[in-house]
């Protein structure tokens, strides 16, 4: 559409760049990287959600406060991963 900016795509239209894609082949080893937070997920998995219960007790309201500005800032985390991930596909 005209006046709508650059959004056309110069890649070639492929099914995949990867010539092994598409043919159930993946590769069965995990890097250093994979196992770290492979192992860090498991550390901390759900726990940190049942601290609003023990937060809320000792800091009351403030607690409360505290959840709301951590998930804003969660938020504007997330809309920047969205923005880096349309910008560089």
């Amino acid at each position: 559409m005209p006046g709508q900016g650059n959004a056309q795509s110069t890649a070639p239209l492929s099914r995949s760049a990867h010539p092994d894609a598409g043919h159930g082949k993946f590769k069965k080893q995990l890097s250093l990287t994979d196992l770290t937070f492979i192992g860090l997920g498991a550390i901390f998995g759900s726990g940190w959600l049942f601290a609003a219960s023990h937060v809320s007790t000792i800091a009351g309201p403030a607690g409360i406060f505290s959840w709301l500005l951590g998930g804003f800032a969660v938020l504007l985390l997330g809309i920047v991963y969205c923005e880096l991930g349309a910008a560089l596909p």
